[in-house]
């Protein structure tokens, strides 16, 4: 059991690309979280009596769609997962029920002890995340975790993890192997200071890393230890 009472969350990274999230409330919270889902794909539906400046300025630019009233029961079919964000405790608890009825994932802002799902203080280095979370129940924790992390992990993270993947893919072909069979090639360069290079304007293509450490690759490829699972 968590400290707060619930169990531990499970942490994962879901593909919300073209599912119905439904956005209930107009708190800047919620905003934050509907405009989020957006850009991640989802298809998102908020539904709100208090319709702000920016949730129009969204709709307009085709992010979400708005509804200006309440919530009725209803509102959460075919929904994958929701957000709830009013201030009556009795239609938050309708919400629950109508999310729990459905098998809706339902993330409540104001308590997350009641929430399916929480959402983590992220830091984005390109196709880099890095999720800290407590859980929902010390978020400036959180937020101070964040921001000595994302002093950590600069920008030149998101070139490092881009350029990598496509090594990755040059490597998967040239030597015919999975991702266990590269471990030689990738301890290599994890070792070297491509980072630092990188870090300090170097602007390396895939395939000049790949030859530069290719070498790595020759006690397994002479040994014929070249089998690995992608």
């Amino acid at each position: 059991m968590s400290p707060s009472g619930s169990h531990d969350r499970y942490p994962v990274l879901l593909d919300v690309s073209g599912r119905l999230v439904i956005v209930l409330g107009g708190t800047k919270q919620a905003e934050r979280a509907a405009a989020a889902m957006a850009a991640h794909g989802a298809d998102v539906v908020v539904i709100t009596p208090d319709v702000s400046d920016s949730l129009t300025e969204l709709e307009a630019s085709g992010a979400l769609t708005v509804e200006p009233r309440g919530y009725v029961r209803g509102d959460l079919a075919g929904a994958f997962m929701a957000v709830s964000a009013v201030d009556s405790p009795e239609i938050a608890e309708a919400i629950r029920d109508e999310a729990k009825t459905r098998g809706t994932l339902l993330s409540v802002l104001a308590d997350a002890g009641a929430s399916d799902f929480t959402v983590p203080s992220v830091v984005h280095r390109g196709p880099l995340q890095i999720a800290i979370s407590t859980g929902g129940i010390a978020p400036s924790a959180a937020r101070r975790v964040r921001r000595e992390v994302a002093a950590t992990y600069g920008p030149e993270w998101g070139l490092y993890v881009t350029l990598l993947g496509a090594v990755r893919k040059r490597a998967i072909r040239r030597f015919g192997v999975g991702d266990a069979g590269l471990r030689p090639l990738f301890d290599a360069i994890d070792a070297s200071d491509l980072l630092d290079r990188i870090k300090a304007g170097a602007d390396p293509t895939p395939d000049a890393v790949l030859e530069e450490f290719a070498g790595a690759m020759k006690p397994a490829i002479e040994g014929g230890d070249t089998a690995g699972s992608a």
